[in-house]
């Protein structure tokens, strides 16, 4: 678990994802938060 080891957090799921996570649940402080991106552009797609 290098990664936790280095100070990222656990994600336990990702809802949606384009070129990266988008929206899910994961870790913030230690404690399970859901996550969502606001600069999600359709044009992007």
């Amino acid at each position: 678990m290098q990664l936790i080891a280095d100070g990222f957090e656990r994600v336990y799921d990702e809802l949606t994802w384009y070129s990266g996570p988008h929206a899910g649940l994961g870790d913030i402080d230690g404690k399970p938060h859901y996550f969502q991106g606001d600069d999600w552009d359709e044009a992007d797609e």
